[in-house]
């Protein structure tokens, strides 16, 4: 890591950081935006911000490019509009990571021939992005050049996924658990058997992600997702095969499970903590929870594919969010745990709504909420193959 020197905080200069939360906050399209853009405007006639050009990490004008999972940024894109502005950078923004190893068998047959994917940025779940690390796909990043890597959580400082911190940073981390709509269950749901009530019959979602499915059938069965032995799953996969046949399960799904949930197709589902917020301010009858049993805690991380040839520009995007108040910012849109240090802290200074959420257990989890999280099991490449053989003849059945 590096000691810091710069921040899109920086170019906030002309703006306090109440009307800067204010402006982002608002979503309320160009009225909201045109007060933050002019505060991290580059130089120029008017411009009340100081010259942004060259003043951000990497050179400015290229276009960088990511690829991140749904529902992973506000909604009117505001934040990338501030990006823009403050880096001298545009940004090509694409929701098309629906799944790891969907995407995986996407990008596979043209990285392994070398060829470009056209991304400067991934957002793979930490399990796979430890898969591109070892394959070779992944690009060692200029930590010079990502000075806001200094608020990285110190728990986050060299993971399992990436020992030596050299090639990821989180995006988010997220609590896999259960949603449901209150209207179509008729009660609380307060245990993960609850997915297999005959009451709910056809109106259950689970998720093509074999560790989150498979951790929480773990947990349902007492068993330890971070640490447990191949014959533990017997009973979880015979559990699974048994609701697909006789229809229990609506279907296995990426995350279009949230279309499904706000359209009230499905009264209950395996979902990630952020989504089923943003859901439940639309629709107050649904509703997140962590079962009596414990969830699944999970991290979404940047990376850089090795065919990318913005790598500057990929640091670029990853010092941008590692400022707190950016950070905060996101938080407030998304609803998901913030790798950034300091971003509970800015969302507290807010009061308000902000403030009630820093202490939601889908944004800051207390000691006590954490110890029920499980993060599943690194496994050995036999083992993956063996798990993934039986989890997809239930899933493609």
């Amino acid at each position: 890591m590096t000691t810091r020197r710069t921040s899109p905080r920086d170019e906030y200069i002309a703006v306090s950081r109440r009307r800067f939360m204010q402006a982002i906050g608002a979503m309320a399209g160009a009225a909201a935006l045109g007060p933050l853009l002019s505060a991290c405007g580059s130089s120029g006639e008017g411009s009340t911000g100081p010259d942004t050009t060259g003043s951000s990490p990497g050179s400015a004008g290229s276009t960088v490019k990511v690829s991140n999972w749904p529902a992973y940024i506000d909604a009117d894109r505001l934040l990338l509009a501030a990006f823009e502005k403050s880096t001298g950078r545009g940004v090509e923004y694409v929701e098309d990571y629906n799944d790891n190893n969907e995407y995986f068998a996407k990008v596979q047959p043209t990285l392994s021939s070398k060829q470009s994917i056209d991304r400067d940025i991934v957002t793979p779940t930490y399990w796979m992005a430890a898969r591109w690390i070892q394959l070779g796909w992944a690009q060692k990043l200029p930590l010079e050049k990502i000075p806001n890597s200094v608020n990285l959580r110190d728990d986050l400082v060299k993971p399992a996924w990436d020992p030596t911190g050299e090639y990821t940073f989180p995006w988010l981390n997220f609590i896999t658990a259960i949603g449901y709509n209150t209207k179509l269950t008729g009660r609380e749901i307060t245990s993960i058997n609850d997915l297999f009530d005959p009451a709910f019959k056809g109106k259950v979602t689970l998720l093509t992600e074999l560790r989150d499915t498979l951790g929480l059938m773990l947990l349902a069965d007492g068993k330890d997702p971070s640490d447990f032995e191949l014959a533990d799953t017997d009973a979880a996969f015979a559990k699974l095969s048994q609701a697909k046949s006789d229809g229990q399960i609506r279907a296995f799904t990426g995350n279009e499970y949230l279309q499904d949930l706000s359209a009230g197709n499905i009264a209950v589902c395996i979902a990630y903590s952020g989504d089923v917020v943003q859901l439940s301010k639309e629709n107050p009858d649904i509703k997140f929870v962590v079962p009596g049993e414990g969830a699944m805690l999970n991290t979404d991380v940047m990376l850089v594919p090795t065919s990318s040839t913005d790598v500057e520009g990929a640091a670029a995007w990853m010092n941008f969010w590692y400022d707190p108040e950016v950070s905060a910012e996101l938080v407030r849109a998304v609803n998901y745990i913030s790798p950034v240090k300091g971003t509970i802290e800015v969302l507290e200074s807010l009061g308000g709504d902000a403030a009630a959420l820093a202490r939601s257990i889908a944004v800051n989890p207390t000691p006590e909420q954490l110890a029920s999280l499980k993060v599943f099991k690194s496994l050995s490449e036999d083992d993956e193959a063996a798990l993934d053989e039986k989890f997809s003849k239930i899933v493609g059945a």
